[in-house]
């Protein structure tokens, strides 16, 4: 097994393409057990390179990881909120999702942000993991469907 080391830096723009790309295996491996076809397809196709850039403009932060400079993973945030974590099925379970949540995290302490989040699905255990809490039952809407969610918030 060859181990890859990873590096973390923010978004540029080039790198919309591949996160629009990220999200769309991330959305279709992570949830296709857990949620209609449909509703994986509608997700996975709800982002486009634009807007992720449009986004960032807007103020959204976004970091990337990287390994052989080919992204691999990211998340973004604003205010305070985690808006999204998704990393490269092929890449999963190497703690790169930990690294972004520990970056983000890092930059949200500096501004003095509190740190929040709403998942689906299995995601619950990983951000326990990193120290965060159950809030309350949420929805999200994604693409015309709505999903039930857990607010979840560091402690």
């Amino acid at each position: 097994m060859t181990l890859h080391t990873f590096t973390v830096r923010p978004m540029q723009q080039s790198d919309a393409d591949a996160l629009c790309t990220l999200h769309r295996r991330a959305i279709r491996h992570n949830h296709g057990q857990l949620y209609s076809k449909i509703i994986v397809e509608d997700w996975a196709n709800s982002r486009t390179p634009d807007g992720y850039w449009r986004n960032h403009l807007k103020g959204e932060s976004f970091l990337v990881a990287l390994i052989d400079d080919q992204p691999v993973g990211f998340i973004g945030w604003k205010d305070g909120e985690l808006c999204g974590l998704y990393i490269n099925p092929d890449h999963q379970r190497r703690n790169i999702g930990s690294a972004l949540v520990i970056a983000a995290d890092v930059m949200a302490n500096a501004n003095n942000q509190p740190i929040r989040t709403v998942v689906t699905g299995s995601a619950t255990a990983f951000y326990e993991k990193h120290g965060f809490h159950l809030t309350g039952e949420t929805t999200f809407s994604v693409a015309g469907h709505t999903l039930p969610c857990t607010s979840m918030a560091r402690r």
